[in-house]
C-alpha cells in the first residue's frame, strides 16, 4: 500500500479490506505518513507490516507510480520477500509517546540550567566553578537569596548545606560579583520555567510508571503465584517487575528501563539479532534517505547506540575515527605556539 502527504486517510479502506478477506496488508515506511493508516488497519483487526523502501527498491524492474508500486508490494508480500520493521504494540507506543516527551523536556530544562550559568557569568558570578551542578539545594538557596536583593557573598556562602560547606572560602570568592535587578528578573524566569518543566518530567514519570504496570507482561508474580501491577515486589518473589528486573543491571536506573521497554518493547524474539536489540531498530531509519552500504558500522554511528548513549549505559564505548590530515600534528611532537 503506497501513500503520501497528499493521501487522504479514508476509514473505509479498513472495513473494505476487512470485507475482502485480506490475510495481511504491507505499508512502505515513508516519513511519518505511515503511521495513521498502520494504526487504522490495525484497530480494524488486519496483519499489517511495514517494510523499508530500500528494501522494496532493492527489487529489480519495478516502475515507480502510486498505482504500481502498490501492485508491487503485494506481489512481494504474496511471495514472502519483505521484512516488516519493528512496530511496537499499542501498549508500548503509548508509553514511548511519554518517554520521549520526558526526553525533550529534560533537554529543555537542561538548557534553561545553561542559560542561567551564562546569566551567573555574566554577573561575575562563578558558582558553577565550586558546585558541580546547579540544581542542588544550595545553589538554589543562593540563587533565591540573590534574587531577593542579597548581595553579601558572606551570607550567601553560609548557606551551604552538607560538603559544600568545606568550600566556603572558594564560595565567597565565586559570589563575589556584579549581580543586580535586571539579572535577578531574568533568574527568576528561568527558575520559574525550570519548576515548571521539572513539575511536568515528574507527572510524566508517574504517568509511564502506571502504564507500564498495567501491561501484563511487564507485572511480577507474588510467591503465591499471582500477578497484578504490585506483584513481584515482595521479598522472595520469583518473578519481578520488567523495570525492577531492568534496574537490577549496573548502570540502569528506573527511567533508564523505562525507555529501554518503550523503545524495544518486551519480547526480544522481535528482533532476530542482537545488533538490532541494542535500542531502536536498526531497520526503522527515516524513508528516502541515502543508502551508505551494507558493511557494518561502529557504535557510535549505529542508530540502536543513541538509545544506549542516552541512558549511559556502561560497556557500550563509542570508536572514534581519528581523522588525520598531512596538516595533522604527529602523535608524540609536542604543541608549538607562535614565537616570540
Amino acid at each position: 500500500m503506497a501513500g503520501g502527504r497528499d493521501h487522504e486517510c479514508d476509514p473505509g479502506v479498513a472495513d473494505h479490506l476487512a470485507a475482502e478477506g485480506a490475510g495481511k496488508v504491507t505499508l512502505e515506511s515513508t516519513s511519518d505518513y505511515w503511521r495513521i493508516w498502520f494504526y487504522l488497519l490495525e484497530a480494524a483487526g488486519l496483519d499489517v507490516q511495514l517494510v523499508r523502501a530500500r528494501d522494496v527498491k532493492q527489487a529489480p524492474g519495478r516502475p515507480k507510480t502510486d498505482k504500481l508500486d502498490a501492485v508491487w508490494l503485494a506481489k512481494l508480500t504474496e511471495r514472502g520477500m519483505l521484512r516488516p520493521s519493528f512496530v511496537p504494540p499499542s501498549e508500548i507506543r503509548q508509553v514511548r509517546d511519554f518517554t520521549r516527551l520526558r526526553t525533550d523536556l529534560a533537554r529543555e530544562r537542561a538548557r534553561h540550567y545553561s542559560r542561567l550559568e551564562k546569566l551567573l557569568e555574566d554577573a561575575l558570578i562563578k558558582v558553577s566553578a565550586v558546585a558541580s551542578r546547579l540544581d542542588t539545594k544550595s545553589v538554589r538557596d543562593m540563587l533565591e537569596a540573590l534574587i531577593a536583593g542579597q548581595r553579601d557573598p558572606q551570607v550567601l556562602a553560609d548557606l551551604a548545606r552538607g560538603r559544600m560547606r568545606s568550600k566556603r572560602d572558594r564560595l565567597v570568592q565565586a559570589l563575589t560579583g556584579k549581580f543586580d535587578d535586571h539579572h535577578g528578573e531574568l533568574a527568576r524566569m528561568l527558575l520559574d520555567q525550570i519548576d515548571a518543566l521539572s513539575a511536568q518530567i515528574g507527572k510524566l514519570t508517574t504517568r509511564i510508571e502506571e502504564l507500564i504496570a498495567a501491561i501484563p507482561a511487564a507485572q511480577g508474580i507474588d510467591t503465591d503465584g499471582t500477578t497484578g501491577p504490585d506483584a513481584g515486589r515482595g521479598p522472595g518473589a520469583p518473578v519481578l517487575p520488567a523495570v525492577d528486573r531492568l534496574d537490577e543491571v549496573t548502570g540502569i536506573g528506573r527511567e533508564a528501563a523505562q525507555a529501554i521497554i518503550a523503545e524495544i518493547g518486551l519480547y526480544m524474539s522481535a528482533f532476530p539479532t542482537e545488533r538490532e536489540a541494542r535500542g531502536v531498530s536498526v531497520r526503522n531509519r527515516k524513508a528516502n534517505r541515502r543508502a551508505r552500504g551494507n558493511s557494518a558500522r561502529p557504535i557510535g554511528q549505529d542508530p540502536g547506540a543513541r538509545l544506549i548513549r542516552g541512558l549511559k549505559v556502561p560497556g557500550e564505548r563509542r570508536r572514534r575515527r581519528a581523522t588525520r590530515t598531512r596538516f595533522s600534528r604527529p602523535r608524540g611532537v609536542p604543541r608549538r605556539g607562535y614565537p616570540d
